[in-house]
């Protein structure tokens, strides 16, 4: 009755045009601005608990480690094949921004990353409205906002912009726009590996669409009706297959990205469960460590994810679910093998991208007032506690 009655209010809410365009974009302003007024404050509080804070120290707070590779490739291009690990589309936003930011990339990265992250507030808030209702689109945005590492959606990094791709390819195929999805799947794959993983829910919309007519289509329109599916599949698949050629044929070297992971930041294939071993060896011989931390993450991902294969559980679409359990597979299949270092470093940060997880802990909020305060309460006392660490510009994720 609960999901009937959402369901209905999502639906009247999308047949009232301007005035829901005007509601979807309150909210996401709310949520977007919300988040920068809370974070920058607590840099300021913690700053100044150690020296006196400035615009400039709370500004490279946002630009330091991944922030500052990603605009020396946007200053000077692809030359050192530790870049080769680092996707382009972000960097190159970042360089045809910079003539407007006085020549620099990095005040570029964090304009490109925050004006992303407004529209990735905007647009899951459409799409989750449109699927589960406004009430859980509303707490989705509330949970992104407040998550421990969220902050990495005002940095110069590349979340934001492929957490705006991603949610954009599943509007498009929510609206069955296949060649639109495919072209913003192939611009996320261009910005991290995981926008191949839009396929499965590109996969799983094309089968629901086209299945029940298929019977009835003759040979030229079953072509007709696949052609664009499959244009629209192909073009980040191409896109992948251009740029690992293209950075191939740049260093010289056959795998150049692939060998960059491996050679300068230690990651290789390997079983996903690989990691999650490693890491509670590590926390067993020296805890605390960071790996700790980041097989706790780990462990959050992965309950999440389990989560929304329960039956009894609150229903999410099956494109959510792939998604998800896509982007944390590839996540976890990926481990840093370097001895001392954590196996799962940055999984806290990189499934950001996976916003079916917060769209599930927005279903429980909405179930459950308790349930809800208390995961909101648990999400913002580490959101305080890890920007301390990002007010003095220490390693995260």
């Amino acid at each position: 009755m609960r999901v009937a009655t959402a369901e209905r209010a999502a639906r009247v809410e999308v047949t009232t045009g301007g005035a829901v365009r005007g509601t979807v974009w309150h909210d996401a302003l709310i949520a977007w601005l919300g988040q920068r007024i809370v974070l920058i404050a607590l840099i300021w509080l913690w700053q100044s608990l150690t020296s006196t804070p400035t615009l400039r120290s709370i500004y490279r707070t946002g630009v330091v480690w991944d922030g500052r590779l990603y605009g020396d490739i946007a200053r000077g291009g692809y030359h050192e094949l530790w870049q080769a690990a680092f996707y382009p589309l972000f960097p190159l936003l970042e360089r045809a921004l910079a003539s407007l930011t006085g020549g620099n990339a990095e005040i570029a990265g964090l304009v490109v990353a925050n004006a992303a992250s407004l529209g990735v507030f905007a647009l899951l808030r459409l799409l989750v409205a449109r699927d589960l209702g406004v009430r859980v689109a509303r707490l989705t945005l509330v949970y992104l906002a407040l998550f421990p590492t969220s902050m990495f959606l005002a940095a110069a990094y590349t979340e934001a912009l492929f957490l705006l791709l991603a949610v954009a390819a599943f509007v498009a195929l929510q609206r069955e726009r296949w060649l639109l999805a495919g072209l913003l799947a192939a611009l996320a794959t261009l910005t991290r590996a995981t926008g191949l993983v839009l396929l499965l829910p590109l996969a799983l919309t094309a089968y629901a669409a086209l299945r029940p007519c298929w019977r009835g289509l003759g040979a030229r329109e079953r072509l007709r009706a696949i052609a664009p599916v499959a244009l629209a599949a192909l073009l980040p698949l191409v896109a992948f297959a251009a740029l690992q050629i293209g950075l191939s044929l740049a260093y010289g070297v056959p795998g150049a990205s692939s060998r960059a992971e491996s050679q300068f930041w230690g990651r290789s294939l390997d079983w996903p469960w690989v990691g999650l071993v490693r890491s509670a060896q590590l926390v067993a011989a020296s805890f605390p460590s960071t790996a700790g931390m980041d097989l706790l993450f780990a462990l959050l991902w992965l309950a999440l994810a389990g989560s929304m294969l329960l039956p009894r559980a609150p229903r999410l679409p099956a494109t959510y679910i792939a998604y998800t359990w896509g982007a944390l597979l590839l996540a976890m299949a990926a481990p840093v093998h370097t001895p001392g270092e954590s196996p799962l470093v940055s999984i806290a940060r990189y499934m950001l991208v996976a916003f079916p997880c917060f769209v599930r802990l927005a279903q429980w909020g909405a179930a459950s007032r308790v349930a809800r305060y208390v995961m909101l309460a648990a999400s913002a006392g580490q959101f305080v506690a890890l920007s301390w660490l990002f007010a003095h510009s220490r390693f995260i994720a």
